[in-house]
């Protein structure tokens, strides 16, 4: 079966290739912990996803997450901020099960009534791509290089839906015009190392998009595409959220894209939630220094303007 590498991570098709290689090739680049303080989302009685206490230690016992605790309910969006090595990607990966085998992980993680930690393999297998979907922030190493796009695009919907090749053309065919591919049949008969990294990201997202999972993961979505691809993709992604009630969970050092998608948000440093609060309280009454500092650089960085407006 033609289906790339981080496609195989996290739309669900494991029983094709060992995980164990791509985990272990994972950069872990994570400061020491600091504190251990203990922040947990406010039930609203929909919570879709909940976790617990989620801790993750190196084989010497060295923390790189410790006592992560959220709730996140139907069709809302948890933006996850921090400098880099906070331990955002490191946690979003922990939440599909592929983090690197030789490490530690304690806690629970919720997902509709399954303990995601805990189940076989088979059946994380399936919930991942269908039901969790994850966007990664590097969308070359997710392709085969001998396979055409749409050769690796049509297999990964095959995997998850019963549908035929044309079924599966017919699927993938508007949802790229829709990510700004003015010929879709040309892109899908060209080869991952003709694309650009915006154009592979596009494609990524397009899979995403078609497999509709109930619970979204993207890690630095859109850091390969232009300003013009990028408002196209986030109204796709609100339209999903809104038409579909997808959850997401939103890793960015873009706090305008916090600021237009999020609900609430969790501040990450080395390894520890520092705060929790509202999108409203992010831009307007953060508490915690760490937390002023993140917004005092960013607006910096762009202008006096940081408030998703």
């Amino acid at each position: 079966m033609r289906v790339a590498s981080i496609f195989i991570a996290v739309l669900g098709l494991w029983s094709f290739r060992d995980y164990s290689s791509l985990s272990l090739s994972l950069p872990l680049t994570y400061g020491p912990i600091i504190c251990e303080i203990d922040f947990t989302l406010k039930s609203r009685g929909d919570d879709m996803l909940e976790v617990n206490r989620l801790s993750i230690y190196t084989p010497e016992q060295k923390p790189i997450l410790q006592n992560i605790s959220f709730t996140l309910s139907k069709g809302k969006t948890l933006g996850l901020i921090g400098m880099s090595g906070a331990g955002k990607t490191m946690l979003s990966l922990a939440l599909l099960r592929l983090v690197n085998p030789m490490f530690h992980v304690k806690g629970d993680v919720q997902f509709q009534g399954k303990s995601l930690l805990s189940l076989p393999s088979k059946d994380m297998s399936r919930i991942r791509g269908k039901e969790i979907g994850f966007l990664t922030q590097h969308p070359h190493p997710a392709f085969d290089p001998i396979y055409t796009v749409g050769e690796q695009m049509i297999d990964t919907i095959r995997a998850h839906f019963s549908y035929t090749k044309k079924e599966s053309r017919k699927v993938i065919t508007p949802l790229l015009r829709s990510m700004a591919f003015r010929d879709p049949e040309y892109l899908l008969q060209r080869y991952p190392f003709e694309l650009s990294g915006g154009m592979l990201q596009r494609v990524m997202i397009t899979l995403m998009l078609a497999l509709k999972p109930t619970l979204m993961i993207a890690d630095e979505p859109t850091t390969a595409l232009d300003t013009v691809t990028q408002r196209e993709v986030l109204d796709q992604w609100s339209t999903l959220r809104d038409d579909q009630e997808q959850s997401m969970i939103l890793v960015t050092h873009d706090l305008n894209i916090i600021g237009k998608f999020a609900d609430e948000v969790l501040v990450l440093q080395s390894g520890v939630v520092v705060e929790h609060l509202t999108v409203e309280q992010l831009f307007t009454n953060p508490s915690h220094s760490y937390t002023k500092n993140l917004l005092r650089f960013y607006r910096k960085l762009n202008g006096g303007t940081s408030d998703g407006d």
